[in-house]
């Protein structure tokens, strides 16, 4: 593959040196890497020497545009690097090629996305970031749930260990000398150590370069050592001059010193802001303390000193060989690269220029428009109307138009779905002789009108078919049934349930205190997934919704199915056979998914969707796994293909969720392309009745 890589510049800092290490771990893998720099540095010389070709390129969106075209658009996949890089970001993702953006801030991100229009924009809507992180993360998807995970690591360059001499304990910080570090709330908390303990010791590593600092160095007490700046061998015998290590951050996305600490095998004292905490285990290689805080730390510090401190080191270092070593992070960064070789981007932000020039620009201030009901245009120039024209819609536009003909021929049907699975998948469908799982579904869209799968879409109908073939036991009991919004007797409805369209994807309303409930919006809201073009059959033509009469349900609130903890199993089945368990989380902000064969071993299958990530962690065995295979060959029993949706309550009973024909409408592409081929395999076709 041909890989560029693209840093915010080349200084001697944190992340151009680990996008360092990804292009080496790129080059050694066999593929053909580039680098950018949207600024220069001294850390460039290193790229030189490792043996790469490293290029400026000013941070501007032109400079970017001439430098991409000078090189003929010859990359398979990029890389960028840190917040700056946005409008590199949003250039390219435009280029119809894989990105990934690796983010490492936590505070300039929220100031970002306060003051910079363009970088929200893109932010908020880009399909593809990593960060190195779960400290990082969770910042990150209060603006965007797209979130995966790489924790950063360190080259591994222990000697020994050093036994702790009681005697003299030694703290030590080495790092920036600037307030985000917390150095003074270290300060704070040793003197008031000092006074009691006079065995130990503070040793403080880090440049001084402001007032900040050289408040600080006032503290220049016998416990308290300045060391100055140190590099190179002088930061060897620092770790082996100390026994354990603070890092008091009141912000730090990644906390590569941390890992540092660990590999040299140092218990480790750090905050809950510090994103390598994952490393600390409290009591056992260090302890996690409050930010801010030095009464805590305090607290912390004096507690330490009275533990076996060697037996943590062992521990520490122990930590550092399972979680944070560069042959971890090789690993998973060519996942990384394997995983999103084929993920398009999915553009949903508008262009940055775009967004300057109506937004914060001259733009705003000079120009208006007014749009009317007729498709009229009125174009103002400081509030004089200067133009009137009525948009002309593209060819595509007025076909797509058409959807809403229930009518629609089926020429202009295969070439909206043609259209839309090209947007998804970057390829054409082959529609008469398809091959994989999502080429089938739209074969059975267009041809499969079995009109059993009406019946079983509908989520009111369907209860009856349930009730059937497996049971009342296994349906949420229903409170009602409606056609009209204004029917609901709100009064004769429970403090809390949940309201349902039966033709809907998400058209749920989950009512937990009804004292608080709107009611006259949340009848506006019914009825307007009532109307005919809410029907999923006019957005992709998933013809087993088309003919369903909308109808509003009631069901009882289950409370396990609202916690946090709550996952949704859905089965594949293909011929009345399970073949793959789908597991999402219900209420989390951040949307997670995994899947599962049928032994419940964890598989690296995704379903690419915007919004959706990853579970790191395997969620556990259901309990009654076994029961709910069962129920998924009894209800997918007699479908070439059919999804079982099933719910799992705290007190073991299974509860039915849905049955899917078309999933995600066959628009979402999976990776390993592999299993898209190996699920349309078990899609048999043959004795289907084609139906136009």
């Amino acid at each position: 593959m041909n890989i560029l890589l693209i840093s915010h510049d080349f200084t001697v800092t944190g992340a151009p040196n680990s996008l360092l290490r990804q292009a080496k771990y790129f080059r050694d893998a066999g593929h053909n890497v580039d680098i950018w720099g949207l600024g220069d540095g001294g850390l460039r010389g290193r790229y030189i020497e490792s043996g790469f070709n490293p290029i400026v390129i000013k941070n501007h969106f032109r400079d970017i545009k001439r430098a991409w075209h000078k090189r003929k658009n010859n990359y398979d996949c990029v890389v960028c690097n840190t917040i700056v890089t946005y409008k590199a970001v949003d250039f390219i993702q435009r280029q119809h090629i894989p990105v990934i953006w690796f983010i490492r801030e936590t505070k300039l991100l929220d100031e970002w996305i306060a003051t910079n229009d363009s970088f929200k924009e893109i932010f908020r809507n880009f399909y593809n970031i990593y960060t190195v992180s779960g400290y990082a993360a969770d910042v990150c998807r209060k603006y965007n749930p797209s979130v995966r995970v790489i924790n950063n690591a360190v080259e591994d360059k222990f000697r020994k260990y050093k036994p702790t001499d009681n005697k003299k304990i030694v703290f030590g910080y080495i790092g920036s000398i600037i307030p985000v570090k917390g150095v003074d709330i270290l300060i704070q908390a040793f003197n008031k150590l000092a006074t009691k303990h006079k065995n130990i010791q503070l040793n403080i590593a880090g440049g001084i370069h402001n007032d900040y600092g050289r408040e600080l160095q006032k503290y220049n007490t016998p416990q308290i050592k300045w060391l100055g700046e140190i590099q190179g061998s002088d930061k060897q015998k620092f770790f082996d001059d100390i026994d354990i290590l603070v890092v008091p951050s009141l912000d730090e996305p990644s906390g590569l010193t941390v890992l540092e600490g660990a590999m040299y095998g140092k218990p480790v004292i750090t905050t809950d802001k510090t994103g390598a905490k994952y490393m600390v285990q409290d009591g056992k290689t260090g302890f996690i303390t409050k930010t801010s805080d030095p009464e805590d730390l305090y607290k912390h510090m004096a507690e330490i000193i009275k533990m076996d401190i060697d037996a943590m080191k062992k521990q520490s270092r122990k930590m550092y060989l399972e979680y944070g070593t560069t042959d971890k992070e090789r690993d998973e960064v060519l996942a990384m690269l394997e995983r999103n070789k084929n993920n398009l981007p999915i553009v949903k932000n508008k262009p940055i220029n775009w967004i300057r020039f109506f937004k914060k620009g001259l733009g705003m201030k000079l120009f208006s428009k007014e749009r009317l009901a007729n498709g009229r245009r009125y174009i103002y120039f400081c509030g004089i109307k200067i133009l009137s024209y009525k948009k002309k819609q593209s060819s595509w536009q007025e076909l797509y138009n058409r959807r809403f003909d229930k009518n629609i021929s089926l020429q202009d049907k295969k070439k909206i779905i043609a259209h839309q699975f090209k947007h998804t998948h970057g390829v054409e469908p082959d529609l008469e002789n398809p091959k994989t799982f999502n080429e089938k579904l739209q074969w059975i869209k267009l041809y499969d009108h079995n009109p059993i799968y009406t019946l079983l879409s509908d989520k009111y109908r369907v209860r009856e078919y349930i009730k059937d073939k497996i049971g009342e036991q296994y349906l949420i009991p229903l409170l009602g049934v409606w056609d009209n919004p204004d029917d609901i007797d709100f009064d004769k409805l429970p403090d809390r349930f949940v309201l349902k369209v039966n033709w809907g994807s998400g058209q749920n309303i989950i009512v937990t205190d009804k004292s608080k409930l709107n009611i006259a919006e949340t009848r506006e809201k019914l009825r307007k997934w009532m109307r005919p073009e809410s029907n999923l059959y006019y957005y992709s033509f998933e013809w087993q919704y088309k003919d369903i009469e909308p109808k509003i349900t009631a069901e009882e609130y289950l409370e396990s199915l609202d916690e946090n903890s709550a996952l949704d199993y859905k089965f594949l089945c293909f011929g009345g056979e399970p073949f793959l368990c789908w597991v999402s989380n219900k209420n989390k902000k951040v949307k997670e998914r995994s899947f599962y064969d049928m032994d419940w071993n964890m598989t690296d299958i995704e379903l690419l969707e915007p919004g959706k990530v990853m579970a790191e962690k395997p969620a556990p065995r259901p309990q009654n796994l076994d029961k709910m295979i069962e129920l998924s060959r009894i209800l997918s029993a007699g479908f070439p293909e059919v999804r079982v949706d099933l719910y799992l309550l705290a007190n073991g009973d299974i509860k039915f969720g849905e049955l899917t024909f078309t999933s995600a409408s066959g628009y979402s592409p999976w990776k390993p392309s592999s299993i898209d081929k190996k699920m349309g395999d078990l899609i048999d076709l043959s004795h289907v009745k084609k139906d136009a």
